[in-house]
């Protein structure tokens, strides 16, 4: 059984990273666990989180929204499965036993899971918290849904949504097309968190979203004849060569995520999207069964861009293949850590996020000397309200990594009679940026200095709009 542990607490920020994203209210998946899987369902004003306690090792998570979990302080709710190894059901308890918690524990009730699995509930009270255990026999395993509550306030909260997700739970074995398309799922994007989101595709009919967040998008497909994974992978750096592009996403993506060794050779075409791409297939052997993998590399501006498909059940070829037909690369602005969202005319004044009108507008510019930096800006609200400033300080850099260090400033706010309404000093703020040089082939502008790392702010402003997350200046002006 797991606890709450300050060494937890350490890794949970050392390691916990967004992958195969899924943190909703309400939300139900599948929960992989050691050799198999529990499908689970949170109740109302619950959430389904398999996102934030992977690098701690806890793939689901289900606690009370609006609540940190790894706080220690709300009740949660996760599963486990141990496997028999040939050993009954009851002497499995028996020896997976965690010997932290106080014995004997005191069995409560019994409870139906949604595949019809008899599930025997046990409390085990301590001094500092109380866990409740619901255990249920499977082929094979021995599954458990543990509820974690540190007080009996938690406790009171977390024993009814303890008592719906048992019921709403159901076993998945290792040979199970569901098992096994989330695990090649969860290894898909488990390959990537810092990517370019930079395809513009489809929904595949008949296909389920089970990701979409930094890095890869994943699609997933189970039928009574087996399953199928297709994810679309954001740009990274390219190799300026398609066939090298091809070879280096194989390795990096197909020999990584299905073991499917050395490269196949790639057809190169235009889709229907008049996208240039280069296409590979191999059939592998997965656990005895033959799968298909099915690769398609976009290469534009020096990145490259992919779409990672793997199936057992070869209807779904038509599905892949139609869907790389129609996806498109948009790469232009694509490096790095960001993804492109919908434009909005954001600014931040005054430590507030405005929406400007149509006639709004915002410059600013870096201009960098020796060892010493000027930065201004003036930002057109309305016609009769407009800010200008200008800050002044020195700067160092190290690595990938733009440190300054503020001398202060002013910031004017002036009317549309250009007359000075209010002025105050800047403050001294020192900060440290990461940072990017982007020179982008085929536009008249080069090149784009990208600043992340730092949280939208009036001297910077807001996001932009290929970048979000980043703060970006085109030949110095932003």
């Amino acid at each position: 059984m797991l606890s709450y542990l300050k060494s937890w607490l350490f890794l949970f920020f050392i390691l916990a990273s967004p992958a195969m994203a899924l943190l909703e209210e309400g939300g139900s998946g599948l929960a992989l666990c050691a050799g198999a899987g529990i499908e689970m369902t949170a109740p109302s004003g619950w959430v389904f989180d398999n996102e934030t306690g992977r690098g701690v090792g806890m793939d689901t998570v289900i606690y009370p929204v609006g609540e940190s979990w790894y706080s220690g302080e709300p009740p949660i709710i996760y599963a486990e499965v141990t496997a028999k190894q040939g050993r009954s059901f009851d002497v499995t308890v028996t020896e997976s036993q965690d010997r932290s918690l106080p014995t004997p524990g005191r069995e409560i009730e019994v409870l139906t899971s949604a595949d019809g699995r008899r599930a025997r509930v046990t409390e085990f009270r301590a001094e500092s918290r109380t866990t409740v255990v619901a255990q249920m026999n499977a082929p094979g395993f021995l599954c458990r849904v543990v509820l974690e509550a540190p007080d009996q306030e938690a406790l009171a909260r977390g024993l009814p949504a303890f008592r719906t997700v048992v019921r709403s739970s159901r076993f998945f074995g290792p040979k199970s097309a569901d098992y096994q398309a989330a695990v090649q799922t969860k290894a898909v994007v488990s390959l990537t968190t810092d990517f370019q989101n930079s395809l513009t595709h489809p929904f595949p009919k008949g296909w389920k979203l089970v990701s979409e967040g930094e890095g890869v998008t994943v699609f997933q497909r189970t039928t009574r004849f087996g399953f199928g994974t297709l994810g679309v992978y954001n740009a990274v750096p390219g190799k300026k060569d398609p066939t090298t592009d091809f070879e280096s996403a194989w390795r990096e993506l197909a020999e990584g995520t299905f073991y499917a060794g050395r490269a196949p050779k790639a057809e190169s075409r235009f889709n229907d999207a008049d996208a240039f791409m280069m296409v590979g297939k191999k059939i592998v052997d997965r656990e005895g069964s033959p799968m298909t993998v099915t690769l398609a590399v976009f290469s534009f501006y020096d990145r490259r861009a992919a779409v990672l498909a793997a199936f057992s059940d070869q209807t779904m070829a038509k599905d892949v293949e139609d869907f790389i037909e129609v996806t498109a690369p948009f790469l232009p602005f694509a490096s790095g850590d960001w993804t492109s969202r919908k434009s909005e005319p954001r600014e931040s004044v005054d430590g507030e996020i405005i929406i400007l009108d149509d006639e709004g507008w915002a410059s600013r510019s870096y201009r960098f000397g020796k060892d010493t930096y000027t930065h201004e800006g003036e930002i057109y609200i309305n016609k009769d309200r407009v800010i200008r400033f200008e800050e002044h300080g020195a700067f160092s850099v190290e690595g990938g990594r733009l440190a300054l260090r503020s001398t202060g400033g002013i910031w004017r706010e002036l009317d549309g009679k250009n007359t000075v309404v209010s002025s105050r000093e800047l403050a001294q703020w020192d900060r440290t940026y990461n940072f990017k040089l982007i020179v982008v082939p085929g536009v008249p502008h080069n090149p784009y200095l990208i600043l992340y790392g730092v949280e939208e702010n009036d001297l910077d402003g807001c996001y932009g709009t290929f970048f979000p997350g980043a703060f970006v200046y085109i030949l110095g002006y932003h």
